[in-house]
């Protein structure tokens, strides 16, 4: 354990990462109560710039992830920040947590940092906070482990790179990536893949529904249950579901395969194309 973390006990790991986080593991914080993350410049600084970051949204409330991310890399030190410091701040967030749209504000801030950084491996700690950290892995290009559940948009509109999730997840699973690999090690909520145009996502545990809604390329694994409208509206890639398949499968799916490997509840009537086989064997087109 890092010498600046100071905890009251300490707990063995019990899930080992992917072997290009060896240089950046560090024990779980499931369970460990952090008293504080000792000061230096670069907690700081990215403090600092944290307090300067403001969320702005449009007249109808949205918020436009681009523009406010692009803010946020403008307020940074353009030399970046180490991975051990980024992920010493991803701790320190819990003194920050009940802040207006901290959770949106958090993932991009932590996605600009990543970035940012010279360096290609980072550990995010989630575990210890209240609530769930949005759009974290934004733009995505490195390799991160998100020690902790993830919210909403994981990986949005990523490039490159990868994220485990050592948890749950939100969801928009990998919304709209182009690139790279997002594994999720628990359950995730509904619309993973969404938009997705290439990479791959899997999902260990159990998905709700909308699994690649609108995708158009890519790979999507769930090796629990789908719940409903898988492939609604794809037009490419492939989504395997080795669990159970809800219904209403490939509604106005125009191209792409489905393959389900452990049952389903219907097809959809309103199918335009692609292909679904149940195993091995093709059901549609018949």
């Amino acid at each position: 354990m890092d010498a600046a973390l100071h905890v009251v006990k300490k707990i063995p790991a019990t899930l080992s990462a992917s072997s290009r986080f060896d240089g950046f593991r560090r024990e779980p914080l499931h369970g460990v109560r952090i008293r504080e993350v000792e000061m230096d410049p670069a907690l700081e600084a990215m403090k600092s710039a944290w307090m300067m970051c403001r969320i702005s949204k449009d007249n109808n409330g949205v918020t436009n992830l681009g523009m406010n991310y692009c803010r946020m890399l403008e307020l940074m030190d353009k030399r970046g920040y180490a991975a051990k410091d980024i992920e010493r701040f991803s701790i320190s967030l819990a003194e920050f947590q009940n802040e207006e749209n901290f959770p949106i504000k958090a993932g991009l801030y932590l996605s600009a940092l990543m970035n940012a950084s010279e360096d290609t491996g980072f550990v995010i700690h989630t575990a210890h906070l209240g609530g769930s950290i949005e759009n974290l892995g934004y733009h995505n290009s490195k390799d991160i482990k998100i020690d902790g559940h993830a919210g909403n948009g994981i990986g949005y509109d990523m490039h490159a790179g990868s994220i485990i999730v050592d948890g749950d997840a939100g969801g928009y699973v990998g919304a709209w990536m182009n690139g790279g690999s997002i594994i999720v090690k628990g359950d995730a909520t509904d619309t993973a893949g969404t938009g997705m145009e290439g990479g791959a996502i899997t999902i260990e545990g159990d998905a709700l529904g909308w699994v690649g809604n609108k995708m158009r390329d890519g790979t999507i694994t769930i090796n629990g249950n789908a719940a409903y409208y898988a492939g609604s509206l794809m037009a490419g890639g492939t989504i395997i579901v080795n669990g159970h398949a809800g219904i209403e499968i490939g509604q106005e799916m125009e191209g792409g395969k489905l393959i389900l490997n452990g049952g389903y509840g219907d097809i959809s009537r309103h199918i335009r194309g692609g292909m679904i086989f149940l195993g091995e064997k093709l059901i549609f087109p018949k």
